[in-house]
């Protein structure tokens, strides 16, 4: 496998027989999502898309957003707040096209979603319909790395 540092998307740390041996292994709410960030070339933390931002008639998909993550603190115990903001630099606002496989990631995902009974304004929510929080999907990945070895 490649150095971190040489990796300059999610699934550029592996080659391609490796992706393909650790996509058997994806399994789950997160499965398509991670498909989707190491498929598409979009970091982990912006996979905050809502429907809204795919134009099936425009074959594109627009990036407008990210996942935040807010510890908040309270007397009697902490918590977290998951939800989506803002990118923080005008050069991460993009589309990217809707290629042929990104298509049909998105409508296996509309199938397992509506298979659970999950609606939410995300393409990719947990299991409750909230945002995806970024270091679940990318503990995910990890778990499929390491069983495929």
């Amino acid at each position: 496998m490649k150095k971190r540092a040489e990796a300059t998307r999610f699934a550029d740390a592996i080659t391609e027989k490796e992706y393909a041996l650790v996509k058997r292994k994806l399994n789950g709410i997160f499965q398509y999502a991670l498909q989707f960030v190491a498929e598409s070339g979009i970091r982990p933390e912006e996979i905050a898309l809502r429907h809204t931002d795919v134009d099936y008639d425009k074959q594109e998909i627009r990036i407008q957003r990210a996942v935040k993550r807010e510890l908040i603190d309270y007397e009697e115990y902490k918590t977290r707040k998951i939800e989506s903001e803002d990118l923080k630099s005008v050069k991460a606002y993009r589309t990217i096209p809707l290629t042929a496989s990104l298509y049909m990631l998105l409508e296996w995902q509309r199938e397992m979603l509506a298979e659970k009974g999950i609606e939410s304004p995300y393409v990719f929510p947990n299991n409750v319909g909230k945002i995806i929080e970024q270091r679940n999907l990318l503990r995910s990945w990890h778990n499929a790395c390491k069983k495929a070895g």
